[in-house]
């Protein structure tokens, strides 16, 4: 059986908060896609990534530290780990709001 991925949720160009452990709030907009790994027609793991643009270029950088932020908008919620100045990776479940 072949193993494939599908996108089986897209949120484009949303906008929304990202918080840090200590409560400060970013606004910024996003897209993103929840993946899910198949092989044949049995569903495997989940995962979901997606691009986010920031108000300015010192927020993005801050945001890139490693740490773990809450992303919410578009009618989801989600830890995520902000991986450059343009690009994230949900990290955990990603909950319906």
């Amino acid at each position: 059986m072949a193993q494939e991925r599908r996108a089986v949720k897209r949120i484009l160009n949303e906008p929304g908060t990202l918080t840090d452990k200590r409560g400060n709030v970013i606004n910024v907009s996003f897209s993103l896609t929840q993946w899910r790994e198949y092989n044949g027609n049995i569903p495997g793991a989940q995962s979901a990534d997606g691009s986010i643009a920031f108000e300015n270029s010192q927020e993005s950088w801050n945001a890139a530290d490693g740490d773990k932020r809450t992303l919410k908008g578009g009618g989801v919620q989600a830890q995520v780990q902000v991986k450059s100045d343009s690009r994230f990776v949900v990290i955990g479940a990603l909950k319906d709001l």
